[in-house]
């Protein structure tokens, strides 16, 4: 902005604030950067003093529902924000309109027309579905991309701040709808699994135990009582070992 002195006496004063620059001006002709102070100057007719000030904070430009297009011809709008700071002074004032009011005017401008042609470009190569999760390599890369034009303003780009994407209506459904069949598959998937498991476990037991002389025996025991609830039955067990016996005492 340019500063309006006050006068007192034969001098000039004009202030430069904390954390600003002065963009000293003598006739329309630039003399130098002045620093964060006070300053006097005196007064002559044929002397004309200009002060234009900026600042050197860190600065927000806030662009709201851009249109743009995918890959996959869906049409959405986004917000975002761009934040810059002027690096170089003197690269800075090169591009500087000091017949603006706010001298900050054009560069704003053009920082405008580039966020919007380089994200317009790099939305065009992505599919609407993916944007969600690529939203911070979006931001990423939308930074480095500004920066790299911008530098050559005198400006640093920090950061870059995707805050909203709007999909129509009718794309939110569609996105609500696939969510819920994703969250179906993977249920049922996992159902699945589970299943095989349980089966790969109970066929592992029954081979374990189909290989154990206790559980045969067993299974032998429990024949036999369900076979003798049924009739009369006559069940020798160690037979040979006692008809043998028997040969051996007679002779």
């Amino acid at each position: 902005m340019r500063f309006n002195s006050r006068s007192k006496g034969q001098f000039d004063e004009k202030t430069v604030g904390p954390n600003q620059r002065g963009f000293l001006f003598i006739n329309q002709a630039f003399e130098r950067i002045l620093e964060p102070g006070m300053y006097k100057f005196p007064r002559a007719k044929d002397e004309k003093v200009d002060v234009y000030v900026f600042s050197k904070r860190s600065q927000w430009m806030f662009l709201d529902h851009q249109g743009v297009l995918t890959q996959d011809n869906i049409s959405l709008r986004l917000s975002y924000q761009v934040q810059y700071k002027v690096e170089n002074e003197e690269v800075f004032r090169e591009h500087v309109n000091f017949e603006n009011h706010n001298i900050f005017a054009d560069i704003d401008r053009h920082i405008r027309v580039v966020a919007e042609t380089l994200i317009r470009n790099m939305i065009a190569g992505l599919k609407s579905e993916v944007l969600n999760e690529k939203r911070m390599e979006l931001q990423d890369e939308l930074t480095a991309n500004i920066q790299e034009k911008m530098q050559h303003y005198g400006l640093l780009i920090p950061m870059v701040l995707l805050t909203k994407i709007t999909f129509p209506k009718k794309i939110q459904e569609l996105f609500v709808q696939q969510r819920e069949l994703n969250i179906r598959s993977k249920i049922d998937l996992e159902k699945a699994h589970n299943q095989v498991a349980t089966a790969k476990i109970l066929n592992e037991a029954a081979d374990l135990m189909s290989h154990n002389e206790n559980v045969k025996f067993l299974q032998m025991l429990e024949t036999m009582n369900q076979m003798a609830t049924k009739g009369n039955h006559t069940f020798m067990i160690g037979g040979e070992y006692y008809q043998t016996d028997k040969k051996d005492k007679k002779s």
